[in-house]
Parts: C-alpha cells; structure tokens; sequence
C-alpha cells in the first residue's frame, strides 16, 4: 500500500499518475491460456494481434507450454492480491486529490490497441473511481501528462477541435462511451463507419 507521505508528494510536485491496472495480468492471462476475449475486443481491436493471443495453442513443444502455463497461472494468483492492492492504492490517491489520467500501456502482450481502453475504465471504476472522475482522467487530465492542456482536453476557444460526440448518456455507464456517433479530429468531422480497422 502507498503511503501518505507518497500521497502528498505526488500532490505537492503536481504529478499526474497514469495507473494502467491491467496490463500485468494480461500478460499471465496470455501465458495461463485464460484470456477472454470482451466485446470491446471482438468490436474494436485489430484481429491479427487479437488471434496471436492464442498462438501457444499451437506450438509442439509442450513441456515448453506447460512451462508457460503453470508460470502463468502462478502469476495470477500472486497477482490477485496486488490487483487488489492497485484498487486500493487507486481510490486513495482520488480520494487525496492526485490527477490521474488513463493509459492501458496498448501494444504490451494481452493488452489490445483501441478495446484495452474500455477495460481500463470498467477497472478504474471497480476501484472507486466515478464516471465524472474517469472523463476527467481521459481527456484534460491525459492532456496535462503530456502538458498539453493548453492545446487539448477540454472544450474551449483555441483549443484542438478533437473530439467523440456520443448519442447516449456518457454520465449513465461507461459502456455508452462505445456509443460513437461523429468524431471530429482536428476539426474534421468523420463517421465511425467511414474507418477501417
């Protein structure tokens, strides 16, 4: 558990913290053989890689998979308390008042370029994080870890027009982000159905 001297640190040194809660397991869910695939996978995420997850299936040397699989789900069980712990650690720095943003570490093994991010939210509220909170995280607050909030992450004269407009509620459930009707990306509106994966 962080302490709170770390707490009023990272607060005094304006520090914003990009927790990233699932990478990790993601990894030993790969080698155990136990990643699910989500429905933010199956609609978003590119199927070549998504496919790759499950390559080990399909390697002869089996003394060398079951090597990885018993790693594997060795890791998970060691990671269940830390999983627990990064919630924990999560609430607190919220509730001190710590800018945090979202980020999902995308590209690492387990962990899917555009869909990981709808699994970062759903754990970030499972730690005590609320929707307001969460959009704050993912829009001025990933602007000012980059320290572009001057250019980006707000809605505001003189800013970057890059944005999602949804047709739901954003504040109902997180699952409405998915709802996208117009982007607009650098002040060019596009149709989600106009891109290709």
């Amino acid at each position: 558990m962080i302490s709170d001297e770390f707490v009023q640190i990272l607060k005094q040194h304006h520090v914003v913290l990009c927790p990233t809660l699932q990478v990790g397991d993601n990894y030993y869910k790969v080698f155990a053989q136990q990643y699910q695939i989500s429905d933010a996978d199956k609609k978003l995420a590119n199927p070549e890689a998504l496919n790759s997850l499950f390559d080990l299936k399909n390697i002869s040397d089996t003394a060398l998979i079951n090597s990885y699989k018993k790693r594997g789900e060795a890791a998970l069980k060691r990671f269940a308390k830390e999983d627990s712990n990064m919630a924990i650690n999560l609430k607190k720095l919220t509730d001190a008042g710590v800018t945090i943003a979202t980020g999902t570490d995308a590209g690492n093994i387990g962990t899917q370029h555009a869909s990981s991010y709808f699994t970062e939210l759903q754990l970030m509220q499972n730690a005590g994080m609320s929707i307001p909170q969460i959009l704050q995280a993912s829009t001025i607050n990933g602007a000012k870890a980059l320290g572009k909030e001057n250019f980006f992450g707000s809605i505001e004269k003189g800013k970057l027009a890059n944005m999602v407009l949804i047709n739901t509620n954003p504040f109902e459930t997180l699952y409405n982000w998915q709802q996208i009707d117009i982007i607009i990306n650098k002040g060019k509106v596009i149709k989600p159905s106009t891109l290709t994966q």
